[in-house]
């Protein structure tokens, strides 16, 4: 974003900005390796589930297309 814009936005009140730790920065989970429990933690303030996924069959069992 542009430093002077959001400047201006904030001396007019328009906009609050508050301090974010950086152990907190949410949006890493998109941009970063993450340790599983810091992974969990961002997914979970994000409201995604984990969900136990399961494939039927196996490749051997699959029908092939001649």
């Amino acid at each position: 974003m542009h430093y002077h814009f959001i400047r201006k936005k904030n001396l007019a009140k328009e906009i609050n900005l508050i301090h974010v730790s950086t152990k907190n920065q949410v949006v890493d989970i998109f941009t970063k390796a993450l340790s599983t429990d810091k992974l969990k933690r961002f997914r979970k303030m994000l409201g995604v589930l984990e969900m136990d996924l399961s494939l039927r069959g196996s490749v051997e069992n699959s029908s092939s297309i001649s």
